[in-house]
């Protein structure tokens, strides 16, 4: 058993298989069908083809990092301009980059346009242009944006003072907590 200069286990050793992701239930057969096809097509195209995927996490891990790092640092990840910190959210005033934490105790009320309301636990923007309505880790409305007039995040009180005693806590103790 090899090791690298860091610790790690060297390739050779075989990496225990990872848990699939929720995204890709249901479509173990579309996966196995292309992975059959790229075998059929030669070894080289296979091994490309995951030689690819596997830069691909690495890259997205690395912006990942980067982003938290950012963030972590008061620094908005888009512009790294100095971010507004708030008790349950970060905003950027040059670029508009926020992120917004959702009350883990209340919920969520999507204000439409026409009058209505409709209420979950969170909300996801997407790039897709709709807002995703969860409730319970179910995705209960897709819900496009341009029939939303505002959502409403509804928080306990409680969960409120707990946040507000935290960020008034030294920075010493609110991370041994």
């Amino acid at each position: 058993m090899l090791k690298s200069f860091f610790g790690r286990k060297e390739k050779e050793e075989e990496q225990p298989p990872r848990e699939k992701q929720i995204v890709i239930e249901g479509q173990e057969e579309q996966v196995e069908e292309t992975l059959s096809l790229l075998s059929k097509e030669g070894e080289g195209l296979l091994d490309e083809a995951m030689e690819e995927v596997a830069a691909a996490v690495k890259e997205a891990a690395k912006t990942s990092l980067r982003d938290l790092r950012m963030m972590e640092e008061g620094r908005c990840p888009d512009c790294g301009r100095k971010l507004h910190q708030f008790l349950f959210t970060s905003v950027c005033s040059h670029c508009g980059w926020f992120a917004p934490i959702t009350a883990e105790e209340g919920h969520t009320i999507v204000h439409m346009k026409d009058g209505s309301t409709f209420e979950c636990g969170t909300t996801f923007d997407t790039k897709g242009g709709y807002i995703l309505c969860i409730t319970d880790e179910v995705v209960r409305a897709k819900i496009d944006k341009n029939n939303v007039n505002y959502e409403e995040f509804v928080w306990s009180e409680e969960e409120i003072a707990r946040r507000r005693q935290r960020a008034s806590e030294p920075a010493g103790r609110a991370e041994s907590a």
